[in-house]
């Protein structure tokens, strides 16, 4: 019996910690869709559409990576970075924010045109690279082969994907906001 309420009392701190962070995800998605309470003042447009596409666009399309961190902390599973991501997820989310972006800018008229030429461009090199390196780890982990560094692939997937969503942001800033 003690060891169950030694069990009890180890668990909710985390319980709770899962509980702030669900609590700060329905905040976000409530200023994401609009949904404020009247104690908050209006948002500035350009804000309240600047939260919706970080929401739908970033933290839904990162949701598999973010569930997989909380199970591995809320398992003990004793890891690091690169083992978490030496698959390659991050540079298929690269890819897939990286195409919708040029899309809002073919398709929409940009404010800057010279600005969303440099953009593309950036973005169209973002999806060469990351289409070869996820192909790359998609290989080696059907020959059965470990990615030659897994820290240099991991930090590489990760800055691909920092810089995806910094480009794609100007790209969604260039294409009206829409």
């Amino acid at each position: 019996m003690l060891e169950f309420a030694l069990t009890i009392e180890c668990l909710v701190p985390r319980a709770t910690d899962i509980g702030v962070k669900v609590s700060h995800f329905l905040t976000l998605f409530n200023l994401a869709v609009g949904q404020v309470s009247p104690s908050v003042q209006p948002w500035d447009a350009s804000i309240q559409a600047s939260i919706k596409w970080l929401f739908f666009n970033v933290v839904l399309a990162l949701l598999p990576l973010l569930l997989n961190l909380i199970l591995v902390k809320i398992g003990n599973v004793t890891t690091d970075r690169a083992e978490l991501l030496k698959d390659g997820e991050l540079f298929f989310f690269s890819t897939t924010i990286a195409a919708a972006s040029i899309g809002t800018l073919l398709f929409q008229n940009p404010s800057n045109p010279l600005v969303a030429s440099v953009v593309s461009y950036f973005l169209m090199t973002i999806i060469m690279i990351s289409t070869g390196l996820f192909a790359l780890s998609s290989f080696l982990k059907l020959k059965k082969m470990d990615v030659i560094d897994k820290k240099i692939f991991s930090d590489s997937s990760a800055w691909c994907a920092v810089v995806t969503v910094v480009l794609s942001y100007f790209a969604f800033v260039q294409g009206g906001m829409k």
